[in-house]
């Protein structure tokens, strides 16, 4: 995996472990890309912020949250 990746052994342990202070969209994006995955980010918003993606058009998903 580390080969791979293109992330040292030392990293992926401390990452595994949990031990890690910051494991940065990079390294996540390559070891997700490893293991034949991908990840999608969504815009949502809550509370007082739903009017304002009302008012914006946005639809909203079947949690009542703004996508």
């Amino acid at each position: 995996m580390a080969v791979q990746s293109g992330i040292t052994q030392e990293s992926l342990a401390r990452f595994e472990r949990g031990h890690v202070s910051e494991f940065g969209s990079r390294k996540l994006l390559a070891v997700l890309a490893v293991l034949g995955m991908s990840f999608t980010l969504l815009k949502r918003c809550l509370g007082a912020l739903l009017m304002s993606c009302a008012e914006s058009g946005v639809v909203y998903d079947a949690l009542n949250l703004c996508v």
